[in-house]
């Protein structure tokens, strides 16, 4: 159907274009400083964090495991932020280790996710589902924060970034409840939308946003986190797609009354 067929092209063509600019990225870089790009390993702090990858860790390395991780155990339950970007072992397993570790635990990122959701599925699946979501629901806005409070952020406390008592502006606080009440509402046209008899271009729009609000929720949520940045940043489409097809509709329907009038 060309409701499907045009919106996966178009969904294709943007991912496609993801790994061209990071090719060409890691191609200039190579090219300019004679040395490799290094990308964090975020899949595995996400295994990390939700737990399955802690239990590989301490259930499977004893088996002559080819993986540079398994040299580093870590400590107790810790976060994927924690777990990255912490200079201390035990808890740091990416940032805190010697450099060449560290670039091999990044190089071996997918296939020890691949190693750890083998033995785990279950626990894998459940974890990563849960980090989506969490990240479809967030639409907090404590990390959209404004620069006054950053005289009282501490930059010697680790990943500090306000005290905890430190009030949202109000506008900030009433943000996340009108959110809600404007993509529950969207999401309510969405059968209206797509059934109502609209122009082919809205419904092939409602569905490339769909798919894309999507696909950056799972890709953010899996290689990251759900924080509400990643889903922020990109909801406003969904209601922005939304309310205009609700206006072609309205003026489709007055065109259509003045035509019989006349």
């Amino acid at each position: 159907s060309v409701f499907v067929a045009v919106p996966a092209a178009l969904v294709l063509l943007a991912g496609l274009g993801g790994m061209a600019g990071e090719a060409t990225f890691g191609a200039v870089t190579r090219i300019t400083t004679g040395a490799e790009t290094v990308r964090p390993p975020f899949l595995t702090a996400r295994l990390i964090e939700d737990g399955p990858a802690r239990r590989y860790l301490a259930e499977h390395c004893a088996d002559d495991s080819p993986f540079t991780l398994c040299r580093y155990p870590v400590a107790g339950d810790v976060t994927a932020e924690i777990f990255l970007w912490d200079e201390q072992r035990p808890q740091g397993g990416f940032k805190a280790l010697p450099v060449p570790d560290a670039v091999a635990v990044a190089d071996e990122q997918y296939r020890f996710a691949f190693a750890v959701a083998r033995a785990y599925p279950v626990e894998t699946v459940v974890g990563l589902g849960r980090s989506i979501v969490s990240l479809v629901t967030n639409f907090s806005m404590e990390e959209f924060r404004p620069e006054f409070v950053a005289e009282k952020m501490d930059p010697h406390i680790l990943f500090e970034a306000v005290p905890a008592d430190t009030p949202l502006p109000w506008v900030l606080r009433i943000m996340p409840m009108l959110t809600t009440v404007l993509v529950l509402a969207a999401l309510m046209t969405l059968p209206w939308v797509i059934g109502s008899g609209l122009p082919t271009s809205c419904q092939q729009t409602v569905y490339v946003v769909l798919g894309a609000l999507v696909m950056n929720d799972v890709v953010c949520a899996c290689l990251s986190g759900p924080f509400a940045r990643y889903n922020m940043r990109g909801i406003w489409a969904l209601i922005l797609v939304s309310l205009v097809c609700a206006l072609h509709w309205h003026r489709s329907r007055n065109g259509a009354s003045s035509q019989s009038g006349a």
